[in-house]
C-alpha cells in the first residue's frame, strides 16, 4: 500500500495595509471630489478623506479560500477517509479565516467613519446681513443693524467689518466700539462652527426727498483651516420719503398787471429734535421785483437763514412783490428750504412754489382833491374834498364791493369829516361797503360809483422838530371784491401842506424900553434932519424856505444912510440908482421863529421935511413883497407888507408923532 502523500501547507494571504497605494480599492463610490490628507499620528499614518458623500460602500473582501486548494484534489470527490492530522489541520484554518474577515470588517468601518466627516471649509457657509428700513426721514434718528453667521463646521478669525456710508449720513452711537476715527470699522470676535452675532449702528441721515442711499458691508475674516483671507458683503437701502422741514407758501392766485401781491412762506420743524442752520430760498421769476420782505433778507433780497428751530415750531417770511406783465401771464414763486453743512454746502429738504396768474380786472379807481386829479397842494387850515370814483370797465359784474380811504396827516381831522356817506372810521381808515352806499352791491359793466367826502383841516402849529417838517394829508383807496382777483392796486392821493411865511417890516425911533435908536427931532420939523431904523424879520412853520428875498424902493424924499446896518443872515444891499433896498437869504430854515430864533435885519433912513410936507406924514418905504420857494410843496410862496411911515404905529413911545412941524 503506498505511502499517503503530504499535503502542501497553504496559507491564508494577510489584508494588505491601507496606505495612499490601495485606498481607492476601499472605495466604489464618490460624489464630487475628494480631499485626501496623510496625517502622521503617533497610532501612525492615517487617511483623512473629507466630502460631503451621499453613499460611500467598501469593496467585498477577497472570497475565502477554495476548500480544494485547503484540503488536496480528493475533496472534490464527495467523502474520503481523513487522517487524524487532516483532520486536525483543517480544524486549524478556520480561525484564520474569521480573523480576516474581522479584519476586513474593522478596516472598511474606520474608512467609512472618514469618508463621511464634513469638515471641509466652503465660503457660502458665511452670511453676511445688512437690514435697514426701507423708508425714512430725512434728519430723523436711522438704525443699521448688521447680522453675521458661520453655517459652517469650520472656524472664523480675525473676522474685520467694514461698512460704508452714504452721503448724508452722521454716526451717533454703534454697539460695538469703532476701530477708526470715521467709526466705520469694527473688530468681530472669532466665530465658531454654526456661531451667529450682531450689531447695530445709529445716525442721522440727511437728504433730498424720494432719493435712495445705500449702505454696504464687508467682513473680511481668516478660516482657522486656512492661511487666505475671505471676504463676505452685503448692501442695504433705504428711501428718503419725507422731510423734517414742512415747507408752505401762500399767495394771490390772481394779480393785476403792475399789482402788489403778498405770498407767505411757513417753515416748520417737523423734526424731534433742535434744527440749525435753515437756509430759506426764494426763486423770483422775471416778472416779480420784491419790495420789502419781514424779517429782512440774509443775504441779497432772496435768501433767509435761521438759526435754530425748535420741534413743532414755525418760522414765517411775508414777502411782498410788484407783478408786471401782461394779461394771461403766469408766475411762478418758487421756494427751497435745506440745511447747511459743515462744509456750507445746502442739503436740500423741502421745496414748493406757487402760480399767479396775471389777470385784466376790468376796475379803475381814481381819487381827486379838491378838483385835483394829481397830487397837489394845501394852504394850512384849507379842507380837502375827496372825490372816490370807481367804474367797472370789465365785462363781468362786480358784486359786494368794499372801499377802504385810508388817511395819514395829523393836519386832517376825520371826526369832523362831511360827505352823502361818512362810511365807518378805524384808526384812520374809512370803510364803505353795500351797507353804507347802495352802489356798491352790485356794479354793471359800464356803471360806476362815486363817493364823496370832505376833510377839515388845521394849521400846523409851528414847528418844535424835525417830525414836524413838510406835513403832508394823504389818502390811499383800495377796492376789494368776491370776483376781484388778488390784492388791489391802491390808488394813492397826497396833498402837501404849505408853510406860513411870516415876514415884519417895522420902522421904529425907540425900541421897546425907550432907547434911542433914531436921531433928530420928532416929530420932524421943516429943514431939520430925523433919522429912523427899519427893521425886518421873517419866520416860517414847517417847510424850509429856499432863495429868500425881500425888496422895497425908497423915495426919492428919503435918503439911505449907510448907518447902523446889522443882518442875522443873508445880504443886505442898497442900489443908489434904483433906490431899491434888497435883503436876500439862501435858505430860512423850517422852524424860524419857533425852534429857531427869527431872522432879522435892519438900516437906517432919514428925512429932511420940506415946507410943503407940514402937516403931512412922510412914507419912508413903499409896500414890502417878502417870498422864496417852500421846498415842502415845491412851490413859491410870497407874503407883502404895507409901507412904513414916520408915524411909526409899533413905537411905544413916538407912536403917532410923524406928522411934520413947521
Amino acid at each position: 500500500m503506498p505511502k499517503p502523500r503530504r499535503a502542501e501547507k497553504e496559507t491564508t494571504p494577510e489584508p494588505k495595509p491601507i496606505d495612499a497605494k490601495n485606498r481607492r480599492a476601499f472605495l466604489h463610490e464618490l460624489d464630487g471630489h475628494i480631499q485626501v490628507d496623510d496625517e502622521e499620528t503617533p497610532a501612525g499614518k492615517h487617511i483623512r478623506v473629507t466630502q460631503e458623500v451621499d453613499t460611500v460602500v467598501a469593496e467585498p473582501p477577497p472570497p475565502p479560500p477554495d476548500l480544494k486548494s485547503v484540503l488536496g484534489p480528493d475533496a472534490a470527490g464527495g467523502p474520503s477517509k481523513r487522517s487524524t492530522f487532516e483532520k486536525g489541520k483543517r480544524r486549524t484554518i478556520w480561525p484564520w479565516i474569521v480573523g480576516g474577515l474581522v479584519l476586513l470588517a474593522a478596516v472598511s468601518t474606520t474608512g467609512y467613519i472618514f469618508l463621511t466627516r464634513s469638515d471641509k471649509f466652503t465660503e457660502s457657509s458665511v452670511d453676511l446681513r445688512l437690514e435697514i428700513s426701507d423708508e425714512a426721514r430725512s434728519g430723523d434718528s436711522l438704525t443699521l443693524t448688521v447680522r453675521y453667521a458661520n453655517n459652517g463646521t469650520v472656524g472664523l478669525r480675525d473676522a474685520e467689518l467694514a461698512l460704508t456710508y452714504p452721503s448724508g449720513f452722521t454716526v451717533t452711537a454703534s454697539s460695538v466700539e469703532a476701530s477708526n476715527d470715521f467709526r466705520n470699522s469694527f473688530s468681530i470676535p472669532d466665530l465658531d462652527a454654526g456661531e451667529v452675532g450682531q450689531m447695530t449702528v445709529t445716525g442721522r441721515l440727511l437728504g433730498a426727498v424720494d432719493t435712495e442711499h445705500e449702505f454696504a458691508g464687508a467682513l473680511s475674516y481668516r478660516p482657522t483651516n486656512f492661511n487666505s483671507i475671505f471676504v463676505a458683503r452685503d448692501t442695504a437701502s433705504t428711501t428718503i420719503t419725507t422731510s423734517i422741514l414742512d415747507l408752505k407758501i401762500e399767495g394771490p392766485e390772481k394779480l393785476s398787471p403792475n399789482g402788489n401781491g403778498k405770498w407767505t412762506i411757513t417753515v416748520t420743524n417737523a423734526a424731534t429734535e433742535d434744527l440749525e442752520d435753515i437756509q430759506v430760498e426764494v426763486t423770483v421769476p422775471t416778472g416779480i421785483k420784491i419790495s420789502s420782505a419781514n424779517p429782512a433778507a440774509s443775504e441779497g433780497t432772496t435768501n433767509w437763514r435761521i438759526d435754530r428751530l425748535s420741534p413743532e415750531k414755525s418760522q414765517t417770511i411775508v414777502v411782498e412783490a410788484t407783478v408786471s406783465g401782461q394779461a394771461g401771464d403766469s408766475l411762478s414763486f418758487g421756494v427751497t428750504a435745506g440745511l447747511v453743512g459743515t462744509n456750507g454746502t445746502v442739503e436740500r429738504q423741502a421745496e414748493t412754489s406757487f402760480l399767479t396768474a396775471i389777470v385784466t380786472t376790468g376796475l379803475t379807481v381814481s381819487v381827486a382833491a379838491n378838483g385835483q386829479t394829481e397830487n397837489g397842494i394845501i394852504q394850512p387850515g384849507e379842507p380837502i374834498t375827496y372825490s372816490i370814483k370807481i367804474e367797472n370797465t370789465n365785462d363781468a359784474e362786480i358784486s359786494d364791493a368794499t372801499v377802504e380811504a385810508t388817511f395819514t396827516g395829523e393836519v386832517l381831522e376825520l371826526a369832523k369829516r362831511q360827505g352823502t356817506s361818512t362810511g365807518t372810521l378805524k384808526d384812520g381808515v374809512v370803510t364803505w361797503t353795500k351797507e353804507e352806499v347802495d352802489g356798491l352791491k352790485l356794479i354793471k359793466t359800464g356803471q360806476s360809483v362815486t363817493i364823496t367826502l370832505t376833510v377839515p383841516t388845521n394849521t400846523p402849529a409851528p414847528a418844535k422838530n424835525d417830525g414836524d417838517k413838510n406835513p403832508k394829508a394823504g389818502v390811499s383807496v383800495a377796492v376789494t371784491a368776491p370776483d376781484l382777483p388778488g390784492t388791489p392796486t391802491p390808488t394813492v392821493r397826497v396833498m402837501s401842506v404849505a408853510t406860513k411865511l411870516t415876514f415884519v417890516a417895522d420902522a421904529r425911533y425907540r425900541d421897546d424900553q425907550g432907547e434911542v435908536l433914531g436921531s433928530g427931532p420928532v416929530p420932524p420939523k421943516v429943514g431939520q434932519t430925523t433919522a429912523y431904523r427899519i427893521i425886518w424879520s421873517v419866520s416860517t412853520t414847517t417847510n424850509d424856505i429856499d432863495t429868500f428875498s425881500v425888496s422895497t424902493v425908497l423915495p426919492t424924499s428919503v435918503f439911505w444912510t449907510g448907518k447902523n446896518i446889522n443882518s442875522d443872515a443873508g445880504d443886505l444891499t442898497f442900489d443908489p440908482v434904483s433906490r431899491a433896498v434888497t435883503w436876500t437869504i439862501n435858505k430860512v430854515p423850517f422852524g424860524t421863529g419857533s425852534r429857531l430864533p427869527l431872522l432879522r435885519v435892519w438900516f437906517e433912513v432919514s428925512i429932511t421935511p420940506s415946507a410943503d410936507q407940514v402937516g403931512s406924514i412922510v412914507v419912508l418905504t413903499e409896500a414890502v413883497t417878502a417870498g422864496g420857494t417852500d421846498a415842502g410843496i415845491g412851490d413859491r410862496v410870497s407874503t407883502t407888507v404895507s409901507s412904513l411911515s414916520s408915524d411909526v404905529p409899533n413905537d411905544p413911545f413916538a407912536a403917532g408923532e410923524g406928522t411934520v412941524q413947521p
